[in-house]
């Protein structure tokens, strides 16, 4: 009796297990498809002659994204070094004015940098 009970079981763990197979099977066939309609749909928009068109403005407006992130990059860093001057022994022994100073040298010397650099 207990054989054949556990054959039964085992018979019914694998045609389980095959019903799950043909299942992740048939989900995998379908992700497939909507794959390859999503590679055929972005070529179909890339090679459109709207997207060819606006090239150009996408291109401007990423390097505007870019420049705006390096200006808030820029804004940070100065506001760190003023942060530290402000810390630093110098405000204390010389006062706001020489920490004012500095600041506007090292500023001077960065702007100095980049339009080096163009």
């Amino acid at each position: 009796m207990r054989t054949r009970r556990g054959a039964r079981a085992l018979v019914a763990r694998a045609t389980l297990a095959d019903a799950n197979l043909a299942s992740f099977s048939r989900r995998l066939e379908i992700a497939e498809l909507e794959i390859e309609d999503a590679r055929a749909r972005a070529v179909e928009l890339e090679t459109s002659t709207t997207w060819r068109m606006t090239e150009p403005l996408r291109a401007a407006m990423h390097r505007g994204k870019v420049v705006a992130a390096r200006i808030r990059a820029g804004a940070r860093a100065c506001a760190v070094a003023a942060a530290g001057l402000a810390r630093d022994d110098l405000a204390a022994r010389r006062g706001p004015a020489r920490v004012a100073s500095r600041v506007a040298r090292k500023l001077a010397a960065a702007d100095g940098s980049v339009r080096q650099s163009r």
